[in-house]
Formats: C-alpha cells, structure tokens, sequence
C-alpha cells in the first residue's frame, strides 16, 4: 500500500547471528538497577548523584571482601568463592530478589559457577540475568525452574524526545528503549538477523528499520514485516511510574538461560510466538527449493495458519542456509557450517515441514498435479510453489573448463571445495567480476596468495553500478593486493595431468593458476520445467502480478520472471532479500490471499568490511546523481530514468538508504532536479 513500509507480520523460531566486521557502531549503554517486583521499590542509593547511574550492582559497605564476579544471586550471609577460589562474604543485596521458598535444613551456600543447592531454611533470591537453578543437597539441582520477571528502572520518565531511541542494558539484556506519540516502548536492541544495534536504525511509521539490510520490525510488539530477518524482536512491558521508565523483563528457563542449544528451537537474539493453531487440512502444498524463497514461503505457510501436509525439496544435501555468507565469511574462514544452517533441525519437526534432502524435481505436469522427483515416487500436490534458484553458468564450450581446480561459487558444497582447494592454492586467477567474483576475491587476499580478476568490462559492477563506483571498488582490491585484467577475454584453461596450471588470454597472455572460480553468473535452474511452461531464453518462468504461473503453481525467487512495481516492466531479480520477499507472497497467495508483489529490491555487498548497499532497480539510466565523495566509501548515488529516480546506492549513508527505500515505497521520490540539491531526505517522509 503506498505510503507504507512492510506488511503482515513473519514468523520464525530461531535464527543465526553473525555480525559483520567493522559494521556495528559503539553505543553507551548504561547498567540498569533492578527492583522487587512484587513491591517495585527501587533500593536507591544514599547519593543524590545516583539517581542517573543504573546499577543493578549495590555499592560495598565492606571494600575489604572481594564480590563473586559471576554471580549477582546471593543469600544474604551467606558464603561465597569468587573467581580466583578465595572465601569472601558479601553484604545483603539491596536492588532487584525475587524470593523462592527453600524449607528447612541447615546452612546456604553458594559457588561461582555453579548450581545453587538448598541446605538452609532461608530464601534464595535470584536476579533474571542469571543461571540459579535450586534443588537439596543431595539431588539433582531442578534446573528447569524459571528464573522470575524482573522489573528495571530504566531511565527519567523525560528520557527521550519522540522518535527517539537509546539502548539500555538490563542485567545481561539490551533493551531498546524508544518513544513513539508519547508512549514508551521496548524491544531487543539487536536484529535477530545479524546482531545490527538497531538503535542505528530508523523509525518509519509504526515500523523499525535495521540499518543494514533493512529487516522492519513492528514497534508495538516486535513482530517481523520485512525480512531479510527470520524472526520477530522480542519486546518488554513498559511503565512510567514516580517520574521513572520501567521495563519487565520476562522469565526464562533455566536451561536455556544457561544455553541458547539446549533444544533444537532454542531462540537466538529472535523469538516467534507459536504458530496459528489450524484447522484439519488434506490438502498437500510443495515447495521446490532450499533456498531463501523456499525456506522463507513455508515458514510463512505456517504462520498464515496452513495445517496440511507441507514438503519442502531441495537438491541439497543440508537443509535451507544461509547462501549469502559463502563468498564472505564462510569462504574467509571467519564461519564454520554452523553460522549456515537458516533453522535448526528441530524447527521444521516441530512444525511440520517435511524436508527432502538430495532431491531433484525432474518433471512436472499440470494437469495432473504431480511432481517428479529423482529417487522417489512422484509427489501430487494440491498447490505448488516453484523456487529452484540458480546454477552457475559453468562456461562447458571453454577448453580446460573440467580440469581439476576448476570451481565455481553456489552452493555449501562448491564452498567446501573451494575452501580446500584455496587452502593449499598460492596464485587464484577469478574469471570474471560479478559481485559472487569480488566477494571471492575479497575473502581469499590475505596477502599469502596471488589474485587475479578477469573482467570482461572496463570496470567491475559498471552495468550494474556504474563506472565511478566500479571504479572505487577496483582500487579497493588492488589496495588489498588483487590484480585485475580488464577488457578482457578467456580463450582456454591449460592443465597438467588433470589438474588446471593456466589460463589463456585472447591477448596471448598466460596467468599461472593453481585454482580458477568460475564468477561469470548464473541461470535458472528450470530445465526440469521446459515440458510444462514456456520458458524465457534465459530460462526464467513468466509470472504474473501474484507471482502466479499458472493454475495451482506459483514461482518465486531467481527463476520468476515478474513485473516490477511503478510500471518499469518485467524483470528477474537475483537478490536474496527479493527471494525472501517473494516466497512470503507467493505462500500467502497459495492459501488465498491474491496479494500483488509490490515490495522494493534491495541487496548488500560486503567486500573488506565495506559494505555498499541498492535499492530500487535500474536496469539503464540516463544520468547518475552523486552526493559526497565515492572514492572515500561514502556516498549516495540517485539513478534517473525517463526523468524519475528509480534506484539508489550508498556507502556510509545509512540513514539516507533506509528513507529512500521507504520512499521508493511510497512513489514518493523527489524529482532528479531536486535531487540534484543536498536534500534532507528524512523530512520527505512527513
């Protein structure tokens, strides 16, 4: 709808984070003091000063004894260890116990790092932010009690201006505190999908924007509206009470405080409330693909309340992961497989999702609603959505194109070659300057190998990007060590006793190689559809405004050849945001909804922790508007067609690029006239 940012809430159960370098941004978080919350009185301190510092820590009445730095729990009296194994005894805590009834028995006792074990007729009190589990002294400890709710005093109930918003730390929790039409409200302050402080975001309507790949969160209670997220942001009840904010937060088991795997749908740094109880369903919905369409279409099934059989295949041998962190940090050695995986096992059992591992679709047919597949029996579906993704363009006419050392980039498996391969390789010639090439390029110049680019064009991104910033980005590698042969043409790989040792230029040039990848782009993996549909020349599936192929079928994601919003055509789009994107439309328009795909691009680049972010499309322009200065990373770039702004990239301008999406939106871009004047782009929002 124009004029707004996102749509209906996602769903998820859990997801990674892994949090790109040099991204974050410091922020002062100030310690917070805890309170009974059976009484909410705040045991202040005697120092008028105190009341601006918030600390759930007590000042010592004896500086002699050493604390237990592990542990706020403690009864009152009672004996301590600390870190280094020494006795010491503290004095009664004076912020935040909640009481829990012992019994009777003979002294309490406690020790760093471990379980709290009943032997004393007193009450234990424990704080939120800590493992305490209780239990006898000759039983095992009950380690699945709930740590209680505890109530923060946050901050002066003047803290912030609306549409401000400041991060908090509560115990072990950082809270982010905002203010939105004079109502304070409290969220994680982290995106559940990278880990971003989402206190550098935006407020955009009754939405949160992440500032760097734009996942939105609903304020009110954190729910997921736009991905590239899995899951909503935990939110925490708020109160202004005696001139002061005070937020609750919620209790936990113990066993998960203690360890975010204890179960197979352990939360982390997202939460999902349990899906939409449906009604007894018959029907069988398939989806074809592991990849971001696929995982994130029958997550949203789900939550839209679908209760029959769902199948979820892919030619994969793992199920959906994430694919964007293989040309980066996977590749750069800085993640091992388990930062990849999108879900833990447990959640597609517990929801019901069946996944088919190492199984390709090899034919469809219409009219008789069935699907085949390799190694099985073929799979009758009531709907069915199609989201195979891509394969790489492999270049089978080159010579030498199947030597040993030969690899392209796609999949987990390509990356685990190539991680090897690049393990043992000294000089890596990447044949072609896709953004898949770059990334490579970036992940593997440590300054141990030799490492040459081979672009078809003058500049690497330039259809893309343009040549200025493709300009900036090639001095950025060469900066870092990698070489690039521009202009020019691969006509052969040469090789000894099977193994790649060059490659050939038509300039008559040959570069030593002990690895190539293969960077030149990729295709839709729809050969298995060329019976049923029609299929574009370069294998894309025409689809319609709700991403419908025809009756019963949908596509989403790199294969759906679908028209873009503002009348800029049909297009096929190769972001992993966009897949995700998709996949949720297309799921909601399985069961009914008839919801046109009318979202934004957007996609990243991360290379030597730069990051430059898109949005918009712009398949040509006739004029390229630039504010600041490219060659020092930060800049914003206004893309012009037919005398409207239909795209926009940025680098250092965060701020910018998440009101410009918004924008985008709404079909509420400037004029290139206007553009061309240093705008604040905030104030077009209104």
């Amino acid at each position: 709808m124009a004029g707004e940012i996102g749509g209906k809430p996602f769903y998820g159960q859990t997801s990674q984070r892994d949090e790109p370098p040099g991204a974050a941004g410091g922020s002062t978080r100030p310690p917070l003091r805890a309170v009974h919350p059976a009484t909410s009185q705040s045991r202040r301190s005697s120092q008028p000063s105190a009341r601006h510092t918030y600390s759930t820590r007590p000042r010592r009445r004896r500086p002699a004894t050493t604390p237990c730095t592990r542990h706020s729990a403690e009864v009152p009296g009672a004996r301590y260890t600390n870190t280094q194994g020494l006795p010491t005894r503290r004095p009664a805590q004076r912020a935040g116990w909640v009481d829990g009834g012992l019994g009777t028995g003979g002294r309490e006792r406690i020790e760093c790092g471990k379980d709290i074990r009943r032997v004393g007729s007193r009450k234990v009190r424990h704080n939120l932010a800590f493992l305490v589990c209780v239990g006898k002294a000759s039983a095992t400890p009950v380690s699945a009690l709930c740590l209680m709710p505890s109530e923060f005093d946050l901050a002066p109930a003047d803290a912030l201006q609306d549409g401000e918003m400041r991060t908090y730390s509560a115990a072990d929790t950082d809270v982010l505190l905002l203010r939105r039409a004079g109502q304070y409200l409290a969220l994680a302050a982290h995106c559940p999908h990278y880990g971003a402080p989402l206190e550098k975001g935006r407020l955009i309507g009754d939405q949160l924007v992440c500032p760097w790949h734009h996942a939105c969160f609903r304020v009110t209670d954190g729910h997921l509206c736009q991905p590239p997220a899995l899951d909503s942001l935990p939110s925490y009840a708020v109160r202004v009470a005696e001139g002061r904010i005070w937020v609750t937060l919620p209790a936990r088991p113990a066993a998960a405080a203690a360890s975010p795997d204890a179960t197979p749908t352990a939360l982390v740094g997202g939460t999902a409330p349990p899906l939409s109880s449906a009604a007894p369903d018959e029907r069988t919905f398939v989806v074809v693909g592991g990849g971001a369409a696929g995982q994130f279409a029958a997550q949203t099934l789900r939550a839209e309340g679908f209760g029959g059989r769902l199948v979820l295949v892919t030619s994969e041998a793992a199920a959906p992961y994430d694919r964007t962190k293989l040309s980066k940090a996977y590749l750069a050695g800085k993640a091992d497989k388990s930062a990849l995986p999108l879900r833990q096992p447990g959640f597609y059992e517990q929801h019901r999702i069946e996944v088919l591992t190492d199984t390709r679709a090899t034919g469809l047919t219409l009219h008789t609603r069935q699907l085949k597949l390799s190694g099985r029996d073929p799979l009758k579906y009531d709907k069915l959505l199609l989201a195979p993704g891509s394969q790489p363009n492999r270049l089978p006419k080159l010579p030498g194109h199947d030597l040993t050392g030969v690899l392209p980039l796609r999949s987990a498996a390509d990356a685990d070659q190539l991680r090897q391969a690049a393990a043992k390789a000294e000089r890596v010639v990447v044949i072609g300057s896709s953004f898949i090439g770059m990334e490579v390029a970036a992940s593997l110049a440590d300054g141990k190998r030799h490492i040459t680019v081979i672009a078809q064009g003058k500049e690497p991104f330039e259809r893309v990007l343009g040549p200025k910033i493709g300009a900036m980005f090639r001095n950025l590698h060469r900066r870092h060590g990698v070489r690039f042969k521009a202009e020019a043409e691969v006509t052969a790989l040469e090789g000894e006793d099977g193994r790649v040792t060059a490659v050939r230029l038509a300039s008559g040039q040959r570069l030593s190689a002990d690895l190539v990848v293969l960077g030149v782009g990729v295709r839709p993996a729809t050969d298995f559809l060329e019976h049923a549909f029609e299929l574009e020349k370069d294998g894309g599936l025409r689809v319609d405004a709700c991403l419908c192929a025809a009756e019963h079928v949908y596509a989403a994601g790199d294969v759906a050849l679908f028209p873009l919003a503002a009348g800029l055509g049909q297009h096929r789009i190769e972001h992993w945001r966009v897949a995700q994107q998709q996949g949720a439309c297309a799921a909601r328009n399985m069961l009914g909804q008839e919801a046109a795909f009318a979202e934004v691009p957007f996609f990243w680049t991360q290379q030597y922790g730069k990051s430059l972010r898109y949005a918009g499309h712009a398949p040509g322009w006739d004029e390229i508007i630039f504010h600041g200065d490219v060659r020092r990373q930060n800049f914003l770039a206004l893309y012009a067609h037919q005398n409207r702004l239909v795209a926009a990239a940025a680098m250092g301008r965060d701020d910018d690029m998440m009101v410009i999406e918004a924008l985008l939106r709404a079909g509420r871009m400037p004029t290139p006239t206007a553009a061309r004047r240093k705008l604040h782009w905030a104030a077009l929002l209104g």
